[in-house]
């Protein structure tokens, strides 16, 4: 079961077509139930891809696609399973009005691309939404949703297992998503197991400069990361002086090639400026000149390796403010 959003446009090539075509019909006689997802990407309001030509002529014959407005019923061949799914959502506040439990089926199941009503999100006029109300009488034993993008159950206490499977592929730092779900119907109540299937291993690696020291420990660092299915984002804290000063966009180009992407968030580094520079840059008989001969002069009183680096600190944050570089916070 296919919950939305499979295509990210309306605007799809024919061989994207056929890639999914070709995954449908490896599996066939297994069937596979689709559904439209949102107006922003495979909407069934737009130039919806399913009326088009490329999709209705190269369509498997074991491809089942809900298109209306109203709840429709795909039952597999034994009948002991019937899937309830609808396209369109009309202008009514039950999204499952009209869902039938069919009491010849050993278990019902039902098919949404829709968002959940929960408390910390404020409800968007025009906006369909599942509430909590909505499956007290909907007659099904499992609600397969699309719309969001990770992995999670909602209304644990209801009758109805409703479960995202999230984006088969994640898509963003941070998501639980990469997953389907595996759903086995008998017993109590469906049970659902949660299979890795993302090709992509999306990481966050924090450094700190005063760890690394230089590009070639950087790079002898990452290589051990480096994977074509590797995803990389590099946050670099820290202070580096002008003796130190790393061409990222070098590196990165250099280690690119390993990794599926790799970026280097330098925001957080820290230039470390030297006395002599600073007293060059700044004109005598000037407010800035005699700032930094002032903390130059402390910075080479002090024997406190603690006090050295905040006068050092101090040093930087003011020629950063005198360059318009960072602000005074009020």
């Amino acid at each position: 079961m296919l919950a939305g959003d499979i295509f990210d446009s309306d605007k799809i090539g024919t061989a994207d077509i056929r890639f999914f075509m070709d995954g449908v019909n490896s599996i066939n006689p297994i069937p596979v139930l689709f559904l439209p997802g949102t107006w922003t990407h495979d909407s069934i309001f737009q130039k919806a891809i399913f009326r088009s030509h490329q999709f209705l002529d190269g369509k498997p014959e074991n491809l089942c696609v809900f298109t209306r407005e109203v709840p429709e019923t795909f039952k597999v061949a034994s009948g002991e399973l019937a899937i309830h799914g609808r396209a369109v959502f009309p202008d009514v506040d039950n999204l499952l009005d009209g869902f039938g439990h069919d009491p010849q089926a050993a278990f019902n199941v039902g098919l949404l691309h829709a968002a959940i009503a929960l408390p910390q999100i404020p409800a968007e006029e025009g906006n369909c939404v599942l509430k909590r109300d909505h499956l007290e009488a909907c007659g099904l034993d499992y609600l397969a949703l699309g719309h969001w993008h990770s992995f999670r159950r909602y209304f644990e206490d209801a009758k109805t297992l409703v479960q995202y499977s999230g984006s088969p592929e994640t898509l963003g730092f941070g998501e639980s998503s990469g997953y389907a779900a595996l759903v086995t119907l008998g017993g109590e109540s469906p049970h659902v197991e949660k299979l890795r299937v993302g090709h992509y291993s999306w990481n966050h690696l924090d450094l700190s400069w005063h760890d690394i020291g230089s590009a070639e420990a950087l790079k002898k660092h990452l290589a051990p990361l480096a994977s074509p299915q590797t995803i990389l984002k590099v946050v670099v804290t820290g202070s580096i002086s002008d003796r130190q000063l790393i061409d990222w966009n070098r590196v990165a180009e250099e280690m690119a090639p390993q990794f599926a992407y790799l970026r280097f968030d330098t925001s957080q580094v820290k230039e470390e400026l030297p006395l002599e520079r600073l007293e060059h840059d700044y004109r005598e008989n000037t407010v800035q000149r005699a700032f930094v001969s002032l903390v130059g002069k402390a910075i080479e009183k002090t024997q406190n390796a603690t006090e050295m680096q905040q006068l050092r600190e101090v040093l930087r944050r003011g020629h950063a403010l005198f360059q318009g570089y960072e602000e005074v916070a009020q």
